[in-house]
């Protein structure tokens, strides 16, 4: 266990490979490890709002060795006692905890972004920002949301980890805001996609953490020998993945309706796209029918217009080979049968005034949503979507949204979840109940055996939601703890003006081809033969890489260390660090694809290892650089580690 030592001026604390140095006069904290420091408090360390006034520590005084840690209290500048500090210190890391008796409008945290290292993890953003300082991110409120004005997307952990072995772990989880290299005021102001990227070095250099109307604040900081292993003790923190998603799902190209065709589906329509998948030389893996099959949102019955005879549907689909899932929501809009139903029972969150149902805004019109922390709601749904599949023999669902910002603030429900912890219930009564599903939100939802889609993504090559925001999201996601993530479907949605090319829909295919799962949606063959053949050839190449996920999917389940890892991952190597068009497929395969219109040709970082080529079996050895190295349009730079 770790060792105290208490002084008038500070307090020390001595692990096994690190030195916490709490400065009682400042107040401020460092980490070191060996000579080396790899963490420092910022300019506010356990400041508290009260109406317009803000108290800021001056002392920490009144030191106790207690059951929860070293505990003192926190005096402001006229020496009044106004907040606690509790400092828990184990072999891990360090659990900072501030405590106010009376309860303050606001309490803020920062630390310096430099000691630390390059910074991942956090969640899903809008713009592939990589590392994330590279971004001017400021989150107010840090939700789960559904193309948020900060930049946020639908999964969020966090959770933060650093090239120099730090790793964060919030503890608060409502009501909060983040900011990393926080914008100054002029930037903020700016236009363009979110978050904006720093590229005059306008941030303030700082991590941050504000929470509102709470008694405490507090967060966890761990100690690592390295990035990989800060990865590994948030694993068995919060908890490793129970199983891995279906093997269908992974292994076999899966197809959707709703790309291509949006919502301008039928029955005929539908039975058309799968005989023409199988002609084109597909697999079937698992089809999904999106939005539209449902006659009014809300409702578990199909649209008999459009789908006369569903039962006859879903079966010649399914021996055409095909596992068949349907688009849902948690949203029930009020001309749905299933609305008065569930208002009589209480079954949606509620408006506080009067408990009936709260109606929220979604792009489909206006809902309730179901109160997954009602146990009779959340058996209530079950049943719906369970008598759904025996009437017609689906297979599953894609369950869509979820995301806190549809949850208002004040919404009341059974269990006062808030508007993540509405995220982490709804995601965690799919993973209790379903086995051929996706998912798109999730807070600390890392242990669910599911599938984690990307957010809705634009038919470009840029980084603002674009091809080029794939791998940042999923290497972010990976090292904050979610290891089944698919990047959306291939070629992005077609919406509006933005239309996927030839080039853009090759290039996608091969991205996700090295990828936990793909999806396509775009047909190849609304391009030509040559589009039709690589996309198969790398739906083909998804398949015989199996071995390799297999046996990141294991190491995943054991140690928690992502599927789909960073270069920088047990490498020390600046250019490494930050790399955002490449990554690892565990430790066997370097995955370089193109991602640059008209390119073919591109260089190639290599880590340390010795490498095979995947296409012409050349050797090479790394670590070393390839410049210029061969990839046209068919090609993938793909390389196999030896041994």
């Amino acid at each position: 266990m770790p060792s105290f030592h208490i002084t008038d001026d500070r307090i020390t604390v001595e692990g096994d490979i690190f030195r916490v140095v709490l400065d009682r006069r400042l107040p401020s904290l460092t980490i070191w490890r060996e000579e080396e420091e790899i963490w420092r408090s910022g300019p506010v360390f356990g400041h508290a709002r009260y109406g317009d006034t803000w108290l800021t520590p001056h002392s920490l005084e009144e030191v106790e060795l207690t059951g929860e840690g070293v505990r003192m209290v926190a005096r402001d500048a006229g020496g009044d006692e106004a907040r606690h500090l509790i400092l828990a210190v184990d072999e891990q890391g360090v659990t900072v905890r501030w405590h106010a008796v009376r309860t303050p409008d606001e309490w803020r945290d920062t630390a310096h972004l430099t000691p630390a290292g390059h910074w991942y993890g956090q969640g899903e953003l809008f713009r592939g920002v990589y590392p994330l300082e590279r971004g001017l991110i400021h989150a107010d409120p840090f939700i789960t949301y559904d193309n948020g004005p900060d930049g946020l997307l639908c999964i969020q952990a966090g959770v933060w980890v650093t090239s120099k072995g730090i790793g964060i772990i919030l503890e608060n989880d409502r009501d909060i805001a983040i900011g990393l290299n926080r914008p100054q005021a002029a930037s903020a102001a700016s236009g363009g996609p979110r978050p904006l990227v720093d590229a005059d070095n306008e941030g303030d250099g700082l991590w941050s953490i504000t929470a509102r109307h709470q008694d405490h604040l507090a967060y966890r900081i761990t100690i690592g020998r390295d990035m990989a292993d800060v990865c590994m003790r948030h694993a068995r923190r919060l908890g490793l993945p129970k199983a891995q998603p279906a093997a269908e799902l992974l292994r076999t190209p899966q197809w959707t309706t709703w790309a291509w065709f949006k919502d301008q589906i039928n029955q005929e329509v539908v039975l058309k796209f799968a005989r023409e998948i199988l002609d084109h030389g597909f697999p079937a893996g698992l089809f999904g029918i999106d939005d539209r099959w449902q006659a009014r949102y809300g409702d578990t019955e199909f649209d008999r217009e459009r789908f006369p005879n569903p039962y006859e549907l879903i079966a010649t689909l399914q021996d055409m080979g095909f596992l068949v899932t349907l688009w849902i929501t948690p949203f029930v809009n009020p001309d749905a049968e299933n609305f008065q139903e569930g208002r009589r029972h209480g079954y949606f969150l509620r408006r506080s005034g009067d408990d009936e149902p709260y109606l929220v805004r979604w792009w489909r019109g206006e809902g309730a949503l179901v109160d997954f922390s009602n146990p009779e709601a959340a058996k209530w749904w079950l049943g719906k979507l369970h008598a759904l599949q025996d009437r017609y023999g689906v297979d599953g669902f894609k369950f869509d949204a979820g995301e806190g910002n549809f949850v208002p603030r004040d919404a009341l429900s059974a269990g006062d979840i808030g508007q993540n912890g509405y995220s982490d219930a709804y995601v965690a009564w799919v993973a209790q109940h379903f086995k051929w599903c996706e998912v798109r939100t999730g807070w600390r939802s890392q242990r669910a055996p599911l599938l984690f889609r990307l957010w809705d993504k634009d038919s470009h090559w840029g980084e603002e939601n674009g091809l080029r925001a794939i791998i940042p999201q999923t290497l972010h996601l990976g090292l904050a703890g979610y290891p089944f993530v698919f990047a959306d479907m291939i070629g992005g949605n077609n919406y509006g003006d933005r239309k996927a090319d030839k080039e853009l829909l090759i290039r996608w295919t091969e991205l996700c081809a090295a990828l936990p799962a793909m999806q396509f949606s775009i047909p190849p063959w609304s391009f030509d033969q040559e589009a039709v053949a690589i996309c198969r050839r790398y739906a083909e190449l998804h398949v015989e890489l199996a071995p390799a996920f297999d046996q990141a999917i294991q190491e995943t389940l054991k140690t928690g260390a992502p599927i789909i890892r960073p270069l920088c991952w047990r490498w020390d190597d600046e250019a490494a660090y930050a790399c955002a068009d490449q990554f690892l497929l565990g430790d066997a395969c370097c995955v370089a694809p193109v991602v640059i219109p008209g390119a073919r040709s591109r260089d190639v970082l290599l880590p340390p290892g010795v490498w095979r080529d995947h296409w012409t079996d050349e050797r090479l050895d790394g670590p070393t650089t390839l410049r210029d190295y061969p990839a046209p349009l068919e090609r993938l730079p793909l390389f196999h580690r030896e041994g």
